[in-house]
């Protein structure tokens, strides 16, 4: 009878143990369910690290391009403007400097007042005579403090003149875009009437403003160029590859000096539409784009 009493215990606790050792797993098992389903939620509601990057920022819009705005601007000089030939292109631009190196190269009504001698320069009528996109270097918002706000308020009151005189197009030039001046560009920018392009450095596409910079762009409906600044047809070909989505959404158009029209053959080759050269081609054929 003993023998028995001590087989049955041990069988009773056995089985307990058995019993404890499942309830211990069940309970770590549902408890790490928990805490991931815990890790989950938190992640989709914490900020994300970085408040900008690539393309996979604006991963949630279509890639479709917001305006079909394709420009071949081919660099005019003012004088030249009633002369130009559109060569039969039905997207040919005159493209021309509106204001360089802190001067207009035309003669406006603000300049009159200033009192500085502007009977050499051509008029601003000129500008409504053929399809134009014209260039203004935006220097005022990198200016010294001393003097921002006296040379902001004169490009702003250049800017108001040229685009009241019919121009086709405005093309903000910016040599810098980084999160001390991106409110500066887009305050620019808002002040404008009509049809405003909003040209930054190429080098904006691997920034830290660049989502911000365009999907500010997209918000108000400005037509975005790049700068070349220099680049080599080899750097700007893997360049629209790693932004393809940039190049795509936003139709980008590239600005060019004369020297670089070598670089049309990438923009062929990845079937980019626009650009507009910002000085004279060492060479043209007639009718080639």
């Amino acid at each position: 009878m003993a023998v028995y009493k001590r087989v049955n215990t041990r069988r009773r606790r056995t089985v307990r143990n058995v019993l404890l050792w499942l309830a211990a797993i069940l309970l770590i098992f549902g408890a790490t369910v928990a805490f991931g389903a815990y890790l989950g939620r938190r992640a989709e509601t914490a900020p994300a690290q970085h408040e900008f990057g690539a393309a996979s920022d604006l991963a949630g819009e279509t890639a479709a391009p917001i305006a079909e705005h394709i420009v071949h601007g081919e660099y005019t000089e003012p004088s030249a403007l009633t002369a130009f030939d559109d060569g039969g292109d039905p997207y040919a631009h005159a493209s021309l400097w509106l204001y360089k190196d802190g001067k207009s190269a035309f003669a406006t009504e603000t300049d009159k007042k200033l009192g500085q001698e502007v009977s050499s320069l051509p008029a601003l009528s000129l500008l409504a005579a053929a399809n134009t996109a014209g260039l203004f270097e935006v220097r005022s918002i990198y200016a010294d403090a001393q003097v921002r706000e006296v040379l902001y308020a004169y490009e702003n009151a250049l800017l108001d003149e040229f685009c009241a005189s019919g121009v086709g197009e405005v093309t903000l030039v910016f040599s810098r875009l980084d999160a001390d001046c991106l409110a500066d560009v887009l305050d620019m920018a808002a002040a404008r009437r009509g049809a405003v392009t909003l040209c930054v450095p190429i080098s904006v596409l691997g920034s830290e403003s660049c989502a911000k910079f365009f999907t500010a762009a997209s918000e108000n409906g400005y037509t975005v160029s790049l700068c070349a600044g220099g680049i080599g047809a080899d750097a700007l070909a893997q360049c629209v590859e790693d932004y393809a989505f940039y190049f795509t959404k936003y139709s980008l158009r590239l600005v060019l000096e004369g020297s670089e029209e070598a670089l049309l053959d990438v923009l062929r080759e990845k079937t980019l539409l626009s650009y507009q050269f910002c000085s004279a081609r060492p060479t043209k054929e007639v009718g080639t784009p």
